[in-house]
């Protein structure tokens, strides 16, 4: 399995999302608030939709979803190795979080705790 990676820059982010065929989306849902991101990465492979309703999900720009990541203080979690044939490597190649969740962990910790977050469901 690859090196858990983490960023901010939001080129490493587009590059890495549209290498493995992903698009931009916002979730407009009232309920996902505080520590729940509301952006996302649609691939091809469709395993997560069953949890968000479509009229949930909103395709928009690279400019746009680079505003909300900043607007809520995001960090891009991910591997890069994604098999886009296998659903599951598709869910697990990616998280985001809240920056400051991983600012007062001290680099150890903080390796722990990405490969820990990264094999959640």
């Amino acid at each position: 399995m690859s090196t858990i990676k983490m960023t901010t820059d939001h080129t490493a982010i587009q590059e890495w999302a549209e290498k493995n065929n992903g698009t931009p989306q916002l979730i407009d849902d009232p309920s996902f608030t505080g520590d729940i991101p509301s952006v996302r990465i649609d691939f091809p492979v469709r395993i997560d939709d069953s949890f968000l309703s479509e009229s949930m999900l909103r395709d928009v720009t690279w400019e746009v979803f680079f505003a909300r990541f900043e607007q809520e203080q995001l960090a891009f979690i991910y591997r890069d190795d994604v098999d886009l044939k296998d659903p599951e490597s598709v869910y697990k190649a990616y998280r985001f979080i809240k920056r400051d969740a991983l600012d007062e962990l001290a680099e150890q910790e903080r390796d722990l705790f990405l490969e820990r977050f990264m094999t959640s469901p």
